[in-house]
């Protein structure tokens, strides 16, 4: 098995998250993507939702820790994706907040009880309302 790093972002507009349909995916799903060779993860998800969603995230990370060495950002979760048979993502899965509304074509602000209506995975579901939790929105 083949295992691929990934980051996604559940990137909030108060109490809305950026989402869209992934068309090859076949769901709704939150910016995200590989992470690049000469990335970390968390400047993947960064660069992911810049890319896809438009809009300038600002990370959301919890206590950090100093150690004397550099660390990478811990994420709100980290999840096991199965793809294709032979290979699955470790997607690190980031929270972040920004300050502008308009989203690039594709990408619209749901709440979480939207995205529920709209049929988002559960994972997504279940993820957004962590990240409202942690934000302290919901």
């Amino acid at each position: 098995m083949r295992y691929e790093l990934a980051a996604t972002t559940f990137v909030f507009f108060g109490n809305k998250f950026a989402i869209h349909f992934h068309e090859k995916i076949r769901k709704w799903l939150p910016p995200g993507g590989h992470v690049e060779e000469d990335e970390l993860p968390h400047e993947g998800a960064v660069r992911e939702v810049l890319e896809e969603a438009g809009v300038p995230p600002k990370l959301v990370i919890a206590g950090e820790p100093d150690y004397s060495i550099p660390t990478v950002p811990v994420p709100m979760a980290i999840l096991v994706e199965e793809i294709d048979g032979q290979h699955k993502h470790i997607d690190m899965i980031y929270l972040a907040t920004t300050d502008r509304q308009e989203l690039n074509p594709g990408f619209m602000w749901v709440t979480v009880p939207e995205a529920e209506e709209m049929g988002a995975p559960v994972d997504v579901v279940r993820l957004a309302k962590k990240g409202l939790s942690i934000l302290d929105l919901d």
